[in-house]
């Protein structure tokens, strides 16, 4: 990861698309082997309420594409994952469309 690089945050227990936070930096503290601590910026924030609903999203997706369509919430397990331009484009668009209503 470095600086300036996106995070998007999926709630996998309630299927729902929350928001995205920025990459401050390329430094990071590693608290023990399996996490890492990073200085994000708020980018986009939704409240559970509002956030986007991961089917309606979460399928569309070209990350997910290995997995049938009705198992594509297993390419969200884990931690981290690295997403296509065009993915992040289409879930950045779909949690601004719910940023104003």
């Amino acid at each position: 990861m470095v600086s300036r690089d996106k995070l998007i945050y999926f709630i996998i227990d309630k299927n729902r698309f929350t928001g995205i936070s920025e990459l401050l930096s390329n430094d990071y503290d590693v608290l023990d082997n399996k996490t890492i601590s990073v200085k994000v910026k708020k980018y986009i924030t939704l409240p559970i309420k509002n956030s986007v609903d991961g089917d309606q999203v979460g399928p569309r997706l070209e990350y997910v594409k290995r997995w049938v369509p009705e198992r594509w919430r297993l390419a969200m397990v884990g931690s981290l994952h690295i997403i296509q331009q065009n993915d992040y484009k289409l879930i950045e668009a779909c949690l601004k469309a719910h940023e104003v209503s």
